[in-house]
């Protein structure tokens, strides 16, 4: 489970153990979703728990970080002409598919408060945290854990040389202002006076300005930026990976999109058995059965090529899920089908229009055919259904 925190992973391993391969542990097993919701919430709140012993450790002040990496002058500036000593800004870019946004929210400010940092803005799905410099590295892969990352930049400043021009020009227009503070004492006109009082005002605004902005550098360069947008792939076309395989890039649009009336290809029907309480309404290569409360069933069998192993087919198909179609994937397993043709299993859900959409797939293989068995509706339904649709796709009859 790349990306995915501790307590996600131990999610997922306990759903597998529970389901064991078509046998579950009796009616008692805890739900899938559920276990994931607890899961989340309890890292969420161990976060939390580490934003408050953080209170105790005392903060590092921006001029303490910078007479940390340059050394500080006698009369305490900042010394940047220290050799090799350079100032540099942190900042970092991370788009991530997660199951519950809010929760995840929550989750990366808890990581920046737990670290010394704070939330610097929060809209819709995107957040921006400012961290302490010197622990950069561990928030980012702290916030990482939260979900899958879809896409990471990072970028460094070096603003070595604009903080000594800022510095100069301070003490340039501070010897200015003694300088026409001593000349005022000396005027013997109003007229002169006031020339100088207004010369004087302009070179003191001067000062406060350039102040603020050595602030300001100071104040990056202590905290480093990291900005996260949730369910979001990276919006450059070029980083969206399509496969050459149109089935598989249109694969979980079902999610959005429902269930499209298209024919079968002629292919004889599948086989496999129909969950209890479903409706078979479209027979053939391409198999689709629906439920009462709302869960849909389709089942595709698509040609293999050379190489087209089922980890190959299993990966692709989770890339596709995660970083096209914003699916969080909350478990793996791997199956046996009745025909002893080794299956894989990925459940997860989306949240569209604030609705909790639950979403599972199972990938099977041979060497003619990729079969691919798709399950989706709202996450309450499919939850309570998993065990029987688990069923069903271990019922389907792959030739070895």
């Amino acid at each position: 489970m790349r990306g995915r925190s501790k307590a996600l992973a131990v999610v997922g391993f306990s759903m597998f153990a529970v389901c064991g391969c078509g046998a579950y542990a009796g009616r008692s097993a805890p739900p899938m979703y559920k276990a994931y919701r607890e899961a989340a919430l309890e890292q969420v709140e161990e976060l939390r728990a580490g934003a408050l012993g953080a209170a105790a450790t005392p903060a590092v002040s921006a001029s303490m970080l910078l007479a940390q990496v340059s050394g500080p002058d006698d009369d305490g500036r900042i010394n940047v002409q220290s050799p090799g000593a350079r100032l540099v800004v942190y900042s970092a870019a991370i788009q991530m598919v997660v199951a519950r946004i809010a929760e995840t929210l929550d989750g990366i400010a808890a990581v920046a408060g737990g670290l010394g940092g704070y939330v610097q803005s929060l809209e819709a799905n995107v957040i921006t945290v400012k961290v302490p410099a010197g622990r950069f590295d561990e928030a980012v892969n702290a916030v990482a854990k939260l979900g899958e990352v879809t896409g990471r930049a990072m970028k460094s400043a070096d603003v070595t040389d604009t903080v000594r021009d800022y510095r100069i020009r301070l003490s340039n227009a501070e010897n200015v202002r003694e300088r026409l503070v001593k000349l005022l004492d000396k005027c013997d006109t109003v007229e002169d006076a006031l020339k100088v009082e207004k010369e004087l005002a302009r070179v003191t605004e001067e000062i406060e300005l350039l102040k603020g902005r050595l602030q300001q550098m100071e104040h990056s360069l202590a905290f480093s930026t990291i900005t996260v947008s949730l369910n979001s792939p990276i919006p450059q076309v070029r980083t969206k990976r399509h496969s050459p395989f149109n089935w598989v890039n249109s694969l979980g649009s079902v999610i959005e999109d429902g269930m499209h009336a298209y024919p079968s290809k002629g292919r004889p029907p599948m086989r496999f058995r129909l969950p209890e309480n479903y409706v078979l309404f479209r027979r053939g290569s391409d198999t689709a059965a629906v439920s009462a409360d709302g869960v849909s069933l389709l089942v595709q069998k698509r040609d293999n090529y050379e190489g087209g192993s089922l980890d190959f087919w299993s990966r692709l198909v989770r890339r596709q899920l995660v970083e096209q179609r914003c699916v969080s994937i909350a478990a793996e397993k791997g199956l046996q089908l009745v025909t002893k043709v080794p299956a894989n299993l990925f459940a997860g859900m989306k949240i569209i229009a604030g609705e909790e959409i639950g979403y599972a797939v199972g990938v099977a293989v041979n060497r003619s055919f990729v079969y691919v068995f798709e399950a989706w509706g709202p996450a309450a339904a499919l939850e309570k259904d998993m065990e029987k649709i688990e069923e069903s796709v271990q019922s389907l009859r792959v030739p070895r």
